[in-house]
């Protein structure tokens, strides 16, 4: 690893199952859970540099509100990010506010293999989080955002785009759902995760060269607004339609995004510290 992370540097985006894969699994998720422990977590960010971390309930495993706030309150450096289930209520919400959750999660991208709710269940969901202070997150593809656009400007609470929406580097930033992208991010509400740019390089590792230019393009537009994650323990890499590659070594996902910061210190320090540090705490 080259890039040296700040002190208080943030992780946005990983999955942990507390029980490895003997996590019981929800039986609708795309992938099954994974040897993902706590122990193994605190592990790769104390060897990468990282001190806070957000963790987002996967839909590979049954969602049990309760265990997952308890998870996070047993690790109070972690905040937490629930995903959406139609029988979450306002106390489950109260109960996983106390716990550290900000955020609720919205799994839309298609290869996730979950059912798109209506409409009018989200935008009572967004209603029912907005109180707390939560942000809705939604993983989207692009072929996603350019469906959901109406749905996403009419969000009127901190909305944040999970994994750059998967933009794929060889459409460029003038690619219809890029522009898009952008477009959202520039209001005052919309953050982006700057996360899996690995996944969708045809280039691939080392250096993952062809990614730089999208990650740029979202620093450029609202770098107030942008927070980035290592999606740890990596499930169905490298491309979801395909998986079987080997995960990558996060020290390298830290480096893609320095090289896409132009090795900006105050950049970096912006994104991996002050903005999750705004949006998590």
């Amino acid at each position: 690893m080259t890039y040296q992370t700040p002190p208080d540097a943030w992780d946005c985006h990983f999955h942990v199952f507390e029980h490895g894969a003997a996590t019981r699994a929800a039986g609708t998720g795309a992938y099954q859970p994974m040897e993902a422990t706590v122990q193994a977590l605190d592990a790769m960010h104390a060897r990468i540099g990282i001190h806070r971390g957000v963790a987002v309930q996967s839909t590979a495993e049954v969602a049990d509100y309760d265990a997952f706030g308890a998870m996070l309150l047993r690790n109070p450096r972690l905040r937490g990010v629930a995903r959406f289930t139609e029988t979450i209520t306002e106390r489950d919400v109260e109960a996983l506010h106390a716990s550290g959750v900000r955020g609720l999660r919205f799994a839309f991208a298609s290869f996730m293999k979950q059912q798109r709710v209506p409409r009018e269940v989200f935008e009572r969901a967004v209603a029912m989080v907005k109180p707390f202070g939560w942000h809705i997150k939604v993983h989207v593809e692009g072929t996603d955002l350019l469906e959901l656009e109406e749905w996403l400007r009419a969000v009127d609470a901190p909305l944040v785009i999970d994994h750059i929406a998967h933009m794929r580097p060889q459409g460029g930033v003038d690619q219809a759902a890029m522009r898009l992208l952008l477009d959202l991010h520039r209001r005052e509400n919309v953050w982006v995760l700057l996360c899996n740019s690995d996944r969708w390089s045809v280039e691939g590792a080392p250096n993952y060269s062809d990614s730089l230019a999208i990650a740029r393009a979202v620093l450029h537009s609202a770098a107030e607004r942008v927070i980035w994650g290592t999606d740890w323990p990596h499930p169905m890499y490298r491309n979801p339609l395909e998986p079987g590659e080997a995960p990558p070594d996060d020290a390298r996902l830290l480096d893609i995004l320095a090289r896409a910061a132009e090795q900006d210190d105050q950049l970096l320090r912006q994104v991996l510290v002050t903005n999750p540090a705004n949006l998590y705490t």
